[in-house]
């Protein structure tokens, strides 16, 4: 029998003597257990019920977990994406300085008039000859391409 307040099931427990019965379409041995049909529909509701607070409970305080979970290593996921930005823009900074210090001796000199030889000596008698006429002193081992 069912206390539906207690949601509690009770069992007669009296052994008797298994006598085969028919019952609503079913053979019951007397004795085991005997349960009717609206019985089993409060026993099932009563088990629904149970059974459906648990289970919410449970996916409930797994979904929370996983979702601060996630959180978390997003978190971190940013912290470490900004500090890279960090450092990527340090070193295109210090990239870009090493590249101007290399060129701070260079001069480039366009316009100047090719030969048909086209040879370095031309090119380097053209530059010693420039720089005297700016009243520089420059010899040909200073001249690099």
């Amino acid at each position: 029998m069912i206390d539906s307040k207690k949601n509690k099931l009770s069992i007669n427990t009296d052994i008797e003597e298994p006598t085969e019965t028919t019952t609503m379409a079913h053979t019951v041995k007397s004795g085991v257990l005997t349960l009717q049909d609206a019985d089993l529909e409060k026993i099932g509701n009563i088990l629904e019920s149970h059974f459906s607070t648990q289970l919410k409970g449970s996916v409930s305080s797994i979904v929370d977990g996983v979702v601060k979970g996630l959180s978390e290593k997003i978190s971190q996921l940013e912290a470490e994406n900004a500090e890279l930005k960090g450092r990527i823009r340090s070193l295109e900074q210090s990239a870009d300085a090493a590249e101007q210090y290399s060129r701070h001796n260079c001069l480039r000199i366009s316009g100047a008039p090719e030969s048909k030889a086209n040879s370095t000596d031309d090119t380097d008698s053209y530059v010693l000859k420039m720089a005297k006429a700016l009243n520089t002193t420059l010899t040909i081992n200073e001249i690099d391409r």
